[in-house]
């Protein structure tokens, strides 16, 4: 977000223009990337929620935005909240991870107030798509294993008419669904591999691993990205979905 290279996640915000005193949710908040500026918007005046499934997580969150958001362990899919509660509920990038997705958006649904806005971003998929990263650590780490519970979610948010679709279906109006192109910049192959180490679908692949053999995994990583894209600046291409519906 701070380098701009959010694009998704940057028109969530723009679309549900939180103002001040509003009471707005936020669905899978992680680390609070959403939720501290969302905060900021709806001020101490208004409330903001954040829930995660994650401990850690939610510590981040709690680190990272203003005193008055309150933070709270919680499944997107069984809200523990009363209905009619909320002006406005963001997801970014947690919805691909309900493995019932038509409950989750009953919920968003439910503790929505008439009218109330919900806008989401995930990434866009693209068939056989790996990116640098995924190809310069082929054979070296275990590969990710298949989740059958979230195939039916992952079809349902495939494409810009399968998500739209999915909004109708569990009663939202006014659906919107955009495509939105984001650009991130590394300084080359070790920035690239620093911050891709660090993202949880590497990240946890690589605890299957001893400390040497994390070392002995990033150097090669790191030399098969130098035959293939060189020592320089780099940028990558990808895509998010939007979403935006109202109740």
């Amino acid at each position: 977000m701070a380098r701009g290279e959010a694009a998704g996640r940057s028109r969530v915000l723009e679309l549900l223009a939180v103002r001040l005193g509003q009471r707005v949710l936020d669905l899978g908040c992680g680390p609070g990337i959403l939720t501290a500026p969302l905060a900021a918007a709806a001020g101490p005046e208004g409330l903001t929620l954040g829930v995660d499934l994650a401990p850690g997580m939610l510590a981040l969150a709690r680190a990272a935005a203003p005193p008055w958001a309150r933070l709270a362990r919680m499944d997107m899919q069984r809200l523990g909240l009363a209905g009619a509660a909320f002006d406005a509920v963001a997801a970014g990038h947690a919805l691909p991870f309900c493995a019932d997705l038509p409950a989750a958006l009953a919920e968003v649904r439910r503790v929505l107030v008439a009218g109330g806005r919900l806008a989401a971003s995930l990434p866009a998929r693209v068939p056989g798509d790996q990116g640098p990263l995924e190809r310069a650590l082929e054979g070296l780490v275990p590969p990710a294993p298949a989740l059958p519970d979230l195939a039916g979610t992952l079809a349902r948010l495939s494409s810009e008419a399968a998500a739209g679709s999915a909004l109708r279906e569990a009663g939202f109006r006014q659906v919107a669904v955009a495509t939105v192109r984001e650009v991130s910049r590394y300084r080359g192959p070790e920035d690239l591999v620093d911050r891709g180490f660090a993202w949880w679908a590497v990240a946890w692949r690589m605890e299957a691993l001893s400390g040497p053999e994390r070392v002995r995994v990033r150097e090669i990583a790191l030399e098969r990205l130098r035959q293939t894209i060189g020592d320089g600046p780099l940028e990558l291409s990808g895509a998010k979905l939007v979403l935006f519906a109202q109740r």
